[in-house]
């Protein structure tokens, strides 16, 4: 199992170990909805890993897709139940309402479902995060297990999902909430869950694909819930029942006091891992062009800027004290903040600086007769400090600051 930290990092949350256990396996259902039939190949191949003792029901509103998917069972001598119900409140009602009375027998319930891209533009994306909600669902019959042990191991676990969706061609900073904290938090009242919606502190179960136990999401699977609680078809793209439903999740988990975490199956790690070097391989490239030389100055990016624009803000002229790696950096963190430096400073005047290739030109400290209303950003490094501390102390220069955060 992973999670993530405050700084989205990978980091292992659980070692899972195979647990064969047939008292878990026969207190454990699985609910599927599917609804499209040109799709139906991939899911099959996840649900043929479903061990045989746990309960299985797959739901559809699709008539075509219960006939294939009959076949497919007769042919395979599966034993699990297929439903068919109206479309409206699509894969939300088949959990809250077909599937009813099988969330209330079982300990632990799986749910997951199909999903389908129709712009061309994202048929790589969709087909990724498929990947990360049905293989980190049901990739085999030992990782099926292993969750299910996990749940029955921790006592304050109470729902497994996914990691978030990583996004390849679309906008990164995308709003999973989406103009609905207040429609949450209108459903939270009307379940009787008390735990406050902070949208910035909680995960969400986006896409509505989990492990859970039923007792961590006792106040959702208890209400009463009807079809027409649901919105008709066409379903609007926001602020339905539906919508509510999907992130509400962790906050009926947190009422009954259960925690949500991330599950991750070894393959999609794997990959995950892979994309992100490689995202991040591009990314520093792009970073250094701005003068950010290392992960924390990425993370403390808005600190560096709020510090650079407010001492240039202060001051009439500031000089750069150090005209090597550090300072060249330091100058294009400076222009990427719109601040312009008036020149680098070093102890003595060096000819072979001051040359054509250098952005800025190159001074000695002594030079500067007047230093009124001047600043100095030390742009050296660790082993240098205290010589130029001591120079500018000897000279009487007290208004200094270190490059970067430093």
């Amino acid at each position: 199992m992973f999670q993530y930290d405050n700084k989205l990092t990978l980091i292992s949350e659980y070692v899972l170990q195979q647990q064969n256990s047939d008292e878990i396996l026969a207190d454990t259902a699985i609910i599927i909805y599917l609804y499209y039939e040109d799709t139906l190949d991939m899911y099959l191949d996840y649900i043929d890993n479903i061990p045989e003792k746990i309960k299985v029901i797959i739901i559809t509103s699709n008539s075509t897709v219960k006939n294939i998917i009959e076949k497919w069972k007769s042919i395979h001598n599966k034993k699990f139940e297929v439903r068919l119900k109206e479309n409206r409140g699509r894969d939300i009602s088949a959990l809250l309402v077909t599937a009813k009375d099988i969330i209330s027998t079982y300990k632990y319930v799986c749910f997951i479902h199909d999903k389908k891209e129709h712009s061309k533009k994202y048929q790589k994306e969709i087909q990724f995060w498929l990947e990360n909600l049905w293989g980190n669902a049901l990739k085999s019959s030992i990782y099926i297990q292993n969750v299910i042990c996990m749940l029955e191991k921790n006592s304050d676990l109470g729902i497994l999902i996914p990691p978030p969706k990583l996004n390849l061609s679309m906008e990164w900073d995308l709003d999973y909430w989406e103009d609905n904290i207040e429609n949450v938090q209108k459903l939270a009242e009307k379940l009787g869950i008390a735990a406050k919606i902070k949208p910035e502190d909680d995960i969400l179960c986006i896409g509505t694909v989990f492990w859970c136990k039923t007792s961590a999401l006792k106040k959702l699977f208890g209400y009463n819930w009807k079809i027409e609680d649901f919105d008709q078809e066409p379903l609007k793209i926001n602020g339905t029942i539906s919508h509510a439903v999907e992130r509400i999740f962790p906050y009926a988990a947190k009422d009954e006091g259960y925690k949500t975490k991330f599950c991750i199956c070894l393959e999609y790690a794997e990959k995950l891992i892979t994309i992100q070097n490689n995202i991040l391989n591009q990314s520093f490239a792009i970073f250094k062009e701005i003068g950010l030389e290392n992960v924390d100055n990425i993370y403390e990016y808005e600190n560096l800027k709020c510090k650079c624009t407010s001492y240039f803000a202060a001051h009439k002229k500031v000089y750069l004290y150090g005209a090597g790696k550090i300072g060249k950096l330091y100058l294009k963190f400076a222009k990427h903040c719109q601040c312009e430096p008036a020149a680098f400073l070093e102890t003595v005047k060096n000819p072979i600086k001051n040359n054509k290739d250098m952005e800025l030109p190159v001074i000695a400290l002594d030079d500067i007769k007047d230093w009124n209303d001047c600043g100095i950003i030390i742009t050296v490094g660790d082993g240098k400090r205290e010589e130029l501390e001591n120079i500018l102390y000897n000279r009487g220069i007290k208004d200094y600051i270190y490059y970067l955060y430093q």
